[in-house]
């Protein structure tokens, strides 16, 4: 009789040590699912909400500092840097990062997350005297945003320059 009521003692103190660490494992998945929300750590770990943008054709206005950068473009694009053309498009650089979402029915461009930079395309040439006058400096533009299409298109967003805002 003592060993069956030791068993049971025993069975006991074991589905009560499971119970316990089922209830551990329980809240650390728990904590993980409230981790995972909309906002996003800047560099220094402080927590910030990523605005959203739609690709084409929805106008949107973005600001940031615009910089030019060399890329390597044809024949090879980087392959063979003694040959290949240097090309030096404006990249705006976004104070913050931003997610450039789908609209239905969108069958060109797939959603990014947290992009920070965009190529800028002028539209014309006066668009493009406009935008030079900005190199390193800030910038607010109006444009349609797209994603990258061809190898002269550096950056996974793009956006077609309506116009420039004061």
């Amino acid at each position: 009789m003592k060993k069956i009521i030791m068993l049971l003692i025993t069975i006991l103190l074991v589905f009560s040590l499971v119970a316990c660490n089922q209830e551990a494992i329980n809240e650390e998945i728990t904590t993980d699912i409230v981790d995972s929300t909309e906002f996003t750590e800047d560099e220094l770990g402080e927590v910030i909400n990523v605005v959203e943008y739609y690709f084409e054709p929805s106008v949107s206005t973005i600001e940031g500092t615009l910089i030019t950068r060399m890329y390597y473009g044809p024949p090879g694009y980087g392959e063979n840097p003694d040959t290949d053309i240097q090309e030096y498009p404006f990249i705006l650089q976004l104070d913050d990062p931003i997610d450039v979402l789908v609209q239905e029915g969108d069958l060109h461009n797939s959603d990014k997350f947290e992009v920070t930079e965009i190529q800028v395309v002028p539209i014309n040439t006066e668009n493009i005297e406009i935008v030079e006058q900005y190199i390193n400096k800030r910038i607010k533009i109006q444009g349609t945003l797209f994603e990258a299409l061809t190898g002269h298109h550096h950056t996974n967003v793009l956006i077609e320059v309506e116009k420039v805002l004061d």
